[in-house]
């Protein structure tokens, strides 16, 4: 059974897909500060366990860079999103888009 997946702010179904968590917040009409707070550590939690891997491609540490920029975009923290969203920019400049 195809599951619901999030690729702006609607639904789309497609098979074999999970709905990131911080989805559920970032499509709140208002969140208050812990649901913001809660939607940017996501994505921090998880780019924190990748970089802990001897072997975790540059490319993947971006990928969660850009993952936490556009969190604390949502959050409206604009000068913290810059810098990882500038992080991810250096790698895929450096790799290719990704």
């Amino acid at each position: 059974m195809p599951v619901p997946i999030h690729h702006g702010r609607g639904d789309q179904t497609l098979p074999g897909r999970r709905v990131h968590p911080a989805w559920k917040l970032i499509d709140k009409p208002r969140r208050g500060r812990a649901e913001d707070e809660a939607m940017i550590l996501l994505p921090m939690t998880s780019t924190r366990h990748l970089a802990q891997h001897p072997d975790c491609p540059r490319r993947n540490r971006s990928t969660g860079d850009r993952q936490i920029s556009h969190e604390l975009s949502w959050a409206r923290w604009g000068e913290a999103a810059q810098v990882f969203g500038e992080n991810c920019l250096a790698v895929s400049q450096e790799t290719g888009p990704h």
